[in-house]
């Protein structure tokens, strides 16, 4: 685990029961702020004094910079860091403090942190700590009743960059993320009943900025793209029907690209085999033998059992090596008349 200087922010890096490392940061009195299930095994973790950023290093001896609030990804490197500890403090130090009373909120708590004796000074911090804390809960609420969902987080957000110690703010921001996400969920789930794909993932998308640690929202994300990777393959099933082989790979590559199946990787190969021998025969019908020759030899290295291509790959080199041969003799002749 890893504790802010003033105990309010804990990170806490846990092994599921299925044997998965989890990371959680819990804000204000125990509450999950977010989780995450990392894609590498963690080794070791430290909060900056302020609680705002989170560093990470991997057994790997990657490390990994979350800021805590907006929960987003603030550097990413695989280079080894033999303190982390000091790195987020180092963090905290790059960080421009805003203008405004944020700034002045943020220069007194370093004041704070300075002294132990600065009764006044604190006195004043907490008092200014309230009152920015009550104009942005105001700012957000008034944002969320315009339907501005994403900026309500997004002013949250950055007053818990301000007040990273207000349990009223850290709290806030964990029912809006909540909140707000939840209705974009629901928005989407509609918009899925009504086959609306694109305003679904509109939604969803939305709901991932508000919430960007919501296992519900990530989970109808991968149904949508199940979903988006079944409808391309439909299409591409029709095309191929109508004979358009190209058309039908070019949405093959589409859906491969969304959810990558095997069975779709081998349908791929099936049509790129189709239009290599296609590209074959029509050099061959042209004449242009050499150029039919690579095509066939392209589609036999994907169908080696290609016996069209095998047949008239033969025919192709004979062919080309007839055409030279006459080419040499011509040449021959020339030569001679000299």
């Amino acid at each position: 685990i890893a504790l802010s200087e003033n105990g309010g922010i804990c990170a806490a890096l846990c092994e599921s029961e299925s044997g998965n490392a989890l990371l959680y940061c819990l804000v204000g009195k125990g509450q999950i702020g977010w989780e995450f299930d990392p894609d590498r095994k963690f080794a070791s973790l430290a909060l900056s004094p302020n609680g705002q950023f989170l560093a990470v290093s991997g057994k790997d001896g990657a490390h990994i910079f979350y800021e805590i609030m907006s929960a987003e990804t603030k550097i990413e490197s695989d280079e080894h860091l033999t303190d982390i500890k000091s790195s987020t403090v180092a963090s905290d130090e790059a960080t421009p403090a805003p203008d405004g009373k944020a700034g002045e909120l943020i220069r007194l708590r370093s004041a704070l942190h300075a002294s132990q004796t600065e009764v006044a000074s604190c006195e004043l911090y907490l008092k200014l700590q309230d009152s920015i804390v009550r104009e942005a809960i105001e700012e957000a609420n008034a944002r969320a009743e315009q339907n501005d969902l994403v900026g309500a987080i997004s002013t949250l957000v950055n007053l818990c960059r301000a007040a990273p110690e207000s349990h009223e703010a850290v709290s806030a921001l964990g029912e809006a993320r909540h909140s707000h996400g939840s209705k974009y969920l629901n928005d989407a789930r509609r918009f899925l009943q009504e086959s609306d794909l694109n305003a679904a993932e509109l939604a969803l998308s939305k709901g991932m900025e508000c919430d960007p640690f919501s296992i519900d929202l990530r989970r109808e994300f991968a149904g949508l793209n199940v979903q988006r990777a079944k409808n391309f393959d439909l299409e591409a099933d029709n095309l191929i029907g109508a004979g358009k082989i190209e058309e039908a790979y070019t949405t093959l590559e589409k859906a491969q690209a969304i959810e990558p199946i095997r069975s779709r990787t081998d349908k791929m190969t099936w049509a790129r085999t189709i239009l290599e021998f296609n590209s074959g025969m029509l050099a061959y019908n042209e004449k242009r033998y050499r150029e039919a020759v690579f095509q066939f030899k392209k589609a036999l290295a994907r169908d080696p059992n290609h016996s069209e291509a095998k047949r008239y790959l033969a025919f192709a080199l004979r062919f080309d090596n007839d055409a030279n041969d006459a080419l040499n003799d011509r040449f021959s002749k020339l030569e001679g008349l000299e």
